[in-house]
């Protein structure tokens, strides 16, 4: 008959339990997995601002884009020199954008906009034999925004005199 209560041999009894050398090398083992899976979150914690930064971008693009497309046709956009008033708010055609250069992102009213780190540019030119026309009846627009990441997002359009 077997004793239940007595171990059938040696190596039951040095089995139960762990070794200090053990403990430590599963500290380790576990402590390099953790700092792998936070050098992984920290890469991607700071990446995950940045399409915030293009749509921003693309945003306030998209508003200069289609405030300058909404203005009056130039009599004779190949001569456009642009900036022939101070005041944007009081710009009357597209000619009037050309050149134009902005550091501080601003509305209509001159409001400043509070978007550190974004500048504008805006090249208005003659493109009517882009698209098989005379020269002066079509005009490229071209906003261009620069954001803090350092790369420029730029939209075009052709504005057709009809």
């Amino acid at each position: 008959m077997t004793n239940l209560t007595t171990p059938s041999s040696a190596y039951d009894t040095a089995s139960r339990g762990f070794t200090l050398i053990e403990l430590v090398l599963a500290i380790v083992v576990i402590s390099v997995a953790i700092g792998g899976m936070m050098a992984a979150y920290s890469a991607v914690v700071t990446r995950s601002v940045d399409p915030l930064i293009y749509r921003q971008a693309i945003a306030v693009a998209d508003s200069f884009m289609e405030e300058i497309a909404g203005k009056d046709y130039p009599a004779a956009p190949a001569v456009c020199t642009g900036l022939d008033v101070a005041l944007r708010s009081t710009y009357d055609d597209i000619c009037d954008y050309n050149g134009f250069n902005q550091t501080a992102i601003t509305d209509l009213a001159d409001n400043n906009q509070q978007l550190t780190g974004y500048a504008i540019n805006v090249t208005v030119a003659a493109a009517g034999t882009d698209l098989g026309l005379n020269a002066d009846d079509a005009v490229r627009i071209d906003v261009t925004v620069n954001h803090p990441l350092g790369t420029d997002i730029t939209l075009s359009t052709y504005r057709v005199n009809y």
